[in-house]
């Protein structure tokens, strides 16, 4: 009981989403815990791509979210025009290996072919829900990401001339479901 009220205490809210592409899948369902505060929350994402969009692949994620600041627009909708924050993604599927097969030597390429490391930031337009038994409010989310591998290629190596921005930046939309904690009086 006392490490449940403890972990509790640390990680206080519980949120679930729903995302549309981003990086983590072309669709991809979590969930997030997050400090009292919410300046800091972390979750975990499956994702999903259909073979129509890219191949048959399916993706876990681990994903870390900064918060700094929060705006109250009104007495039930605010705004977190900033956050930030790293994720790593890790995909499954047909020739998507941690190391890549014994025909390269062991330090031709510097990357594994399935697990990318990312940095995003994203702005998020909420609504407190005052008549849903469960669920405290619902946030929509836009997402903009690049990974190490297209960051890499871009800035370390100056390919300027046959990348653009547009080529190493990736982006995302979805819908988090903030759940209202089993101690909160009605």
């Amino acid at each position: 009981m006392f490490g449940q009220t403890k972990k509790e205490s640390i990680l206080p809210m519980t949120a679930g989403t729903i995302q549309f592409a981003g990086s983590t899948g072309f669709l991809t369902a979590g969930f997030f815990k997050g400090t009292k505060s919410e300046r800091v929350q972390v979750g975990l994402l499956y994702g999903y791509t259909p073979e129509i969009f890219g191949g048959h692949l399916h993706s876990l994620s681990l994903k870390f979210i900064y918060n700094p600041v929060r705006f109250d627009l009104g007495r039930n909708f605010y705004s977190e025009p900033v956050q930030a924050g790293i994720f790593a993604c890790q995909n499954f599927g047909k020739n998507l290996d941690l190391t890549w097969p014994s025909q390269y030597p062991s330090d031709y390429y510097w990357w594994t072919a399935s697990l990318r490391g990312h940095v995003f930031l994203s702005t998020t337009l909420g609504v407190r829900t005052n008549r849903a038994k469960h669920i405290d409010r619902i946030a929509w989310y836009f997402e903009a990401n690049t990974n190490d591998l297209y960051f890499a290629s871009y800035i370390i190596k100056n390919n300027h001339t046959s990348l653009s921005l547009y080529d190493i930046i990736f982006f995302g939309t979805g819908l988090k479901f903030y759940f209202k904690s089993p101690n909160t009086k009605e």
